[in-house]
């Protein structure tokens, strides 16, 4: 074998790049950025362990013998540097990319406190909503858990470390509700699409595990909020779709908001089905909503209760005070009608 060396080291991967390689080598490489190189790096990284480090040349050519084929020569030709490991990647260290190195190092440093920093805020966002609370809390599923810790340290914006405590409460509250896709979408949302979100949240009517935005109402949300919307996963894509109630004979579909209670009664024994054009919210978005809690005003819902009385002569609709609404879904509300006397 015709190997020129300089040291043990060249001589130990010289070694080892014939028994790997065999007879088929025909590599021309430099150790400055050369991807082959690189996996010697990360397999001298392997044996010799994470902390360790060993003096090599700065640049190597690993070429075929001209005189035999069956053998490689390795010649050396610059200065001596390092092979060590930031953060499990191995780095080779000489006197260009020192300077380097020592700004990565910096970095690491600085994430590592950034990343600590976020964690405690919104730690100490969900003491102060759960300190609030009157419910149960509840263990969060394991899942979630391990996937919310991890992302809350990428979080430096403050609103939207505020809905990430949002989450964590709703969760606590209601274990596997919330689910990691969902968590997968809010990390990745801007501020400004946080705002956009909130915007049309005050037009959602939310019932059960479904949620709308009533065209009727919402004339004023512009097609190019919902399509952002749509678009990173919490308004269903097809802004044609309709809402399609339906209320059994001789029965009440109840609606709430906040503090309304919508109801539409179906007198006659046939089924009804009420045909309601809206814009649909994602699984992830109605997760998002009960989250924050946001959904219509008192004068919007309204509103949308005097439409369905309008559109819809064969039930009859009416509007009530919400009194109490009880952990377990039932409510108690007031008689008095809010809307205005039917025309007839």
């Amino acid at each position: 074998m015709n190997i020129k060396i300089r040291s043990k080291t060249k001589f130990f991967i010289a070694l080892f790049l014939t028994l790997v390689c065999g007879t088929a080598i025909s590599l021309q490489v430099s150790l400055d950025f050369d991807y082959f190189v690189d996996i010697i790096l990360n397999i001298i990284s392997v044996f010799s362990g994470a902390v360790s480090t060993y003096s090599f040349t700065n640049s190597l050519t690993i070429n075929k013998s001209n005189n035999d084929s069956k053998k490689i020569e390795i010649t050396d030709h610059s200065y001596t540097g390092n092979i060590t490991t930031i953060q499990g990647q191995t780095v080779y260290v000489n006197q260009e990319n020192a300077k380097i190195l020592e700004i990565m190092k910096i970095i690491a440093v600085t994430s590592e406190k950034i990343s600590e920093e976020n964690l405690t805020k919104i730690m100490m966002k969900i003491k102060e909503e759960l300190s609030t609370e009157a419910l149960q809390v509840n263990e969060p599923n394991k899942d979630f858990l391990f996937k919310y810790i991890e992302e809350a340290k990428k979080i430096s914006s403050d609103e939207i470390q505020q809905i990430w405590s949002e989450l964590f409460v709703q969760e606590t509250k209601n274990p596997n509700s919330i689910t990691v896709r969902t968590l997968d979408i809010i990390k990745n949302m801007s501020v400004s699409e946080a705002k956009i979100f909130t915007s049309i949240a005050k037009y959602a009517v939310i019932v059960g595990d479904s949620a709308y935005v009533p065209k009727d109402i919402s004339s004023l949300v512009s097609i190019r909020d919902l399509t952002n919307m749509a678009d990173i996963g919490l308004i269903k894509a097809d802004l044609n779709l309709s809402w399609t109630p339906r209320v059994n004979g001789n029965s009440t579909l109840s609606i709430l908001n906040n503090k309304l209670v919508l109801n539409i009664k179906n007198n006659s024994q046939s089924v009804v089905d009420l045909k309601i054009p809206a814009h649909v919210f994602s699984d992830s978005g109605v997760q998002l909503l009960k989250s924050l809690r946001i959904n219509t005003s008192d004068r919007l819902f309204i509103s949308f209760a005097k439409e369905i009385r309008r559109k819809n002569k064969n039930v009859v609709v009416t509007c009530h005070q919400l009194v109490e609404l009880k952990p377990n879904g039932s409510f108690t509300y007031q008689k008095q009608d809010l809307l205005p006397p039917p025309q007839i």
